[in-house]
Formats: C-alpha cells, structure tokens, sequence
C-alpha cells in the first residue's frame, strides 16, 4: 500500500504538512493520530504502537514503510519515463 501526503492527510484527516512532518519523523503523532492511521490503513495497531514507543524516527520509518514508500518508487519511474 502507498499514498501521496495529500492523499495520507485526506484519509487521516490532517493536513499535507503535518503528513510530511510525520512521514519525515519531524513530528510526533499523538495517540488520537495513530488510531485515525491505523484505522485510514487498516494497519496493526500494536505495530504501530510498537514503533511509536521506540521514538519518533523509528514511527517515521514504520509509516513510510507500510504507507508511503512504494508511491516513492512509482513517481521516481514515472519520472524516467
């Protein structure tokens, strides 16, 4: 599963910056924000928690991991083309 941050923040309901904060581990989710991820994803809420308990950067690696990363890979090829 991938997204852009627009669509991140649409389905979690934030806006495009606080996705990239956290997409970029420069903010923190609070525990209400998790939840709404999770949910918006249907991710493992005791991953999630998992990583978030380990730091913020370690919850940014998470999220890219499980959202973001592969919408990365198709832009970069697309791009090429």
């Amino acid at each position: 599963m991938a997204v852009s941050n627009h669509k991140f923040a649409e389905r979690v309901g934030c806006n495009y910056t606080m996705a990239s904060r956290l997409r970029n581990g420069q903010r923190t989710p609070s525990a209400q924000m998790i939840v709404k991820i999770c949910r918006a994803f249907k991710l493992d809420m005791a991953s999630a928690m998992a990583a978030y308990e380990l730091g913020r950067d370690v919850f940014a690696a998470w999220l890219r991991e499980n959202v973001f990363d592969a919408e990365d890979v198709e832009e970069e090829l697309a791009s090429v083309r």
